[in-house]
């Protein structure tokens, strides 16, 4: 608003420039950069002195849908397990099994209910899915440089690796602001 009135003030008053605008629009401007840098430098040492702290309650929330969702598929994998006699399907829900308790073993990670020496683990199996998808994707990139595939098909594989990558990221900035 401030600025915003300065910069309303006419050039010319009758005659003549308007007398200071150019020190009016000047003084506005400081004074709206320095209050923002003094309150974005102050507050969060503010904050800190003063031990504010966030809600956990959406996040234990989550931890807690995340864990009883694994559990049901886990669950359901198992039931469909009985009735599986095809080998390989069988085998397919064992991986999938495994991938969710792999998904609570994390979040309880987070949580703090396991040992420490799981994070770093946990971390160093993202980085190296994140590779695996970075890989794929520069050589999507060279087979459409190439004409091999055309830019539709590069665009279906390259929205399922958007999602891999952002299931990959999303827990590890969690993981990366509770450590």
């Amino acid at each position: 608003m401030t600025l915003a009135a300065a910069l309303s003030l006419p050039l010319m008053a009758g005659a003549e420039p308007f007398p200071a605008r150019d020190l009016l629009i000047f003084l506005a401007s400081s004074v709206i950069v320095v209050t923002l840098v003094i309150n974005g430098l102050t507050l969060p040492l503010l904050i800190r002195w003063l031990g504010v702290t966030g809600d956990d309650v959406n996040e234990r929330d989550e931890r807690a849908a995340r864990i009883a969702a694994a559990h049901a598929a886990i669950a359901e994998l198992r039931s469909r397990m009985d009735h599986q006699d095809f080998a390989p399907d069988r085998d397919f829900s064992m991986r999938l099994i495994s991938e969710y308790q792999r998904r609570v073993r994390e979040v309880k990670a987070e949580e703090g209910e396991e040992a420490e020496d799981l994070l770093p683990r946990i971390a160093s199996e993202r980085e190296i899915r994140l590779a695996a998808v970075g890989a794929e994707r520069a050589e999507l990139l060279s087979l459409r440089d190439n004409r091999r595939i055309n830019e539709q098909a590069l665009f279906v594989i390259q929205r399922e690796l958007d999602y891999i990558e952002a299931a990959l990221l999303a827990p590890v900035q969690r993981v990366g602001a509770h450590g």
